[in-house]
């Protein structure tokens, strides 16, 4: 049950299944998709139109081509309260899936920024950029399935890193897009992303450092570590 988060090196924290404001480490929040954004805690802010709702753990997030007569459509929810960064990196980490792109290939995106940096994220199907980024398309699938995205920043080069599905070495790297503010959204944010759909299993982020995934042993290596400890165990009792 998504309303029971464990962190780690901690006992599991009971919650209402509506609220969330812990998360496994090293993320200090998570938004864990038990109530619509603006309903959950920590708190979000909604701006412009769109279709949302929150069932079984998932946000399914849609756009329409337009809202308000011929005004392009959007939807985005803002962090407000908990996104503060102080300057030592930050790492956001969303498990997503794209359920339909619009005509432009794109079915929503997200904004990390950062003082003086910026990074505008658009994802599409079958690839992820950063507008203004300088690097180009990171081609990969994300409506096959649910895929984890981290991202992680360093504000003093300006980088915003992108790791896939746990792995340890970063997929993409983008330069920053420019100036902005502490901001935290997702959603829709441009006129060229409306019209598509994701569904959002979770958003969690911490404000405290830059984490790549770390590695975890297989099952085999593991079994082989615990025979390790039982051989020297007996020779030490023989």
């Amino acid at each position: 049950m998504k309303g029971l988060l464990i962190t780690l090196g901690a006992a599991a924290i009971a919650m209402s299944a509506s609220f969330a404001v812990s998360a496994p480490a090293p993320f200090s929040y998570g938004y864990e998709a038990d109530a619509v954004p603006e309903s959950s805690s920590p708190s979000w802010a909604r701006y412009y139109d769109g279709d949302y709702s929150a069932s079984g753990g998932i946000l399914t997030a849609t756009t329409p081509g337009t809202h308000g007569g011929s005004d392009p459509g959007y939807l985005e929810f803002q962090q407000t309260g908990s996104w503060a960064p102080v300057g030592s990196g930050t790492t956001v980490e969303v498990r997503l899936k794209t359920i339909s792109s619009n005509v432009n290939g794109w079915a929503g995106g997200m904004t990390i920024g950062i003082g003086s940096q910026f990074w505008p994220i658009y994802i599409g199907s079958s690839f992820i950029t950063v507008a203004g980024g300088g690097t180009g398309d990171l081609a990969t699938t994300t409506s096959d399935d649910f895929h984890i995205l981290r991202f992680t920043t360093d504000e003093s080069s300006g980088d915003l890193n992108l790791y896939l599905d746990g792995n340890t070495t970063a997929a993409k790297t983008w330069n920053s897009a420019g100036s902005g503010s502490n901001v935290l959204s997702f959603g829709v944010q441009s006129s060229s992303q409306a019209g598509g759909t994701i569904q959002w299993d979770y958003i969690r982020w911490t404000n405290d450092g830059a984490y790549a995934p770390v590695a975890v042993p297989e099952p085999a290596a593991l079994s082989l570590l615990a025979l390790g400890g039982l051989t020297m165990i007996r020779r030490r009792r023989a």
